[in-house]
């Protein structure tokens, strides 16, 4: 009886340790879980962040591009209007010139 009782205490001091080692793996995995469940969070928060960050730089990004098909507009009108005023200070040469040349057939002692 005494062997039987002893072998039933060793069996159940074996059983007490294997719970405890299980246990132990279960708190060691709780704890990977934890560690792994806190970097799935800061990954999604980085994720929304970084797609908040992409929506406002494609807005930014549109603006830009409209202010730019806006500077290219105003600038292909002032080229335009240079353009006219080019022509026109040519004309107004082409006039001055043959004005003078008017004159110098009046009087040819007032355009020097």
């Amino acid at each position: 009886m005494l062997k039987a009782r002893t072998k039933n205490l060793k069996t159940k001091s074996h059983l007490a340790q294997y719970e405890n080692d299980l246990l132990n793996i279960d708190k060691r995995i709780e704890k990977s879980l934890k560690i792994k469940n806190k970097e799935i969070q800061n990954h999604q928060e980085s994720i929304v962040h970084l797609r908040k960050e992409k929506e406002i730089k494609t807005i930014n990004n549109q603006k830009l591009m409209e202010d730019l098909d806006a500077s290219r507009s105003e600038m292909d009108k002032m080229y335009d209007t240079l353009k006219l005023k080019e022509k026109r200070i040519e004309t107004l040469l082409d006039l001055l010139e043959y004005r003078e040349a008017q004159l110098r057939e009046i009087n040819p002692e007032l355009v020097g």
